[in-house]
């Protein structure tokens, strides 16, 4: 099985929390090939000239095109545009195999641990505020995105959510691949 972990890469916490979340899946997961971008240094040290295409190649052709999950962070106020065209190419994958042969054995597992995600801190304060010009209390995060999320997959809050949703997973996709028989919702 492999997984791919889609994130921005480019400022150095975001390459940190990238790794701690790439440690915690190969600790729980060590028979799992997990590919992290920021590792590739032949396509990813901006020290270095990789091409758009050899980043394409890279990203794409040697790896979503044979991964079995993403698991896309998807945090801050616009997630970042790697991320989000690394999660609509394999939501593609998923609807042609889906289409293909009537299920997928793909799913994108995202994260989004933003603070003012509303199902977690909606009050009667914040509520009387989107009345106003601007004051919209809560995180905003791109509905296409949210929606390819959910429709592929399921979106968690904490790494330990991310976890839980990767055992079921990896367990549904052995189950399936033991049987033969479709797995319909990976959630």
């Amino acid at each position: 099985m492999r997984i791919y972990l889609a994130a921005p890469i480019f400022a150095e916490w975001n390459r940190e929390y990238n790794e701690k979340v790439a440690q915690r899946i190969e600790a729980e997961f060590p028979d799992v090939e997990l590919y992290v971008p920021q590792r590739n240094t032949a396509i990813n040290d901006k020290t270095k000239c990789a091409t758009a295409e050899d980043i394409c190649q890279g990203d794409f052709t040697n790896n979503l095109d044979h991964d079995d999950i993403v698991v896309a962070l998807v945090d801050g106020d616009t997630p970042g545009i790697g991320t989000t065209i690394e999660c609509g190419y394999f939501a593609r994958r998923c609807q042609e195999e889906i289409e293909r042969q009537g299920y997928t054995d793909k799913c994108i597992i995202s994260l989004y641990t933003d603070s003012r995600e509303c199902s977690h801190t909606t009050n009667a304060a914040k509520e009387a505020k989107l009345q106003e010009f601007a004051e919209c209390q809560y995180s905003y995060l791109n509905l296409l995105l949210v929606g390819v999320l959910k429709r592929y997959g399921t979106m968690c809050y904490t790494i330990d959510e991310v976890i839980a949703a990767l055992h079921l997973a990896v367990q549904k996709y052995h189950n399936h691949a033991a049987t033969t028989e479709p797995v319909s919702d990976w959630r």
